[in-house]
């Protein structure tokens, strides 16, 4: 609603532009500021998870070792 446009609309025109879609470029994003708090700060990966939005540690844990190829540890 707020630019207009319909589902449909909205996630072929992200995907088009940003050659990927809006649930994969979130998912990056999140994987880019977790990694960003492991390598900057001294925070438990357990608290890092819920930063970006992760209530089970084993799923982030998951979806970083896909992204980067190595755990957060």
């Amino acid at each position: 609603k707020k630019v207009a446009l319909n589902e449909y609309k909205l996630k072929t025109g992200f995907k088009q532009y940003f050659n990927t879609t809006i649930f994969d470029w979130l998912i990056d994003r999140k994987m880019q500021y977790a990694k960003q708090l492991i390598l900057t700060t001294n925070r438990p990966i357990k608290e890092i998870c819920a930063m970006v939005g992760y209530p089970r540690t084993t799923n982030f844990i998951t979806a970083f070792r896909r992204r980067f190829g190595m755990t957060p540890g």
